[in-house]
């Protein structure tokens, strides 16, 4: 049980963060642009100045949806056969 509550609130976070925390990349220096985790960035950012937390959650949410999408194709593939 306690696994899937984490599971769910991993999906739920990829979700809404992958909207929530829109971001823009910084390309004015970057040379200074890349920044350590901290509270501003949690995961740090790249060279790019793109937040690495906002792209894990982008990338959980495409991952999620590709799953839902593969799940609804085998399943209106299976019934139909």
């Amino acid at each position: 049980m306690v696994s899937l509550i984490v599971l769910v609130l991993i999906a739920a976070a990829c979700v809404v963060g992958a909207f929530a925390f829109h971001e823009t990349q910084k390309l004015q220096n970057t040379d200074l642009v890349t920044q350590p985790p901290g509270p501003g960035h949690w995961f740090g950012t790249d060279a790019l100045g793109r937040s690495v937390f906002q792209r894990v959650l982008t990338g959980g949410a495409i991952s999620l949806l590709v799953g839902i999408v593969a799940t609804v194709v085998a399943m209106v593939i299976g019934t139909g056969y």
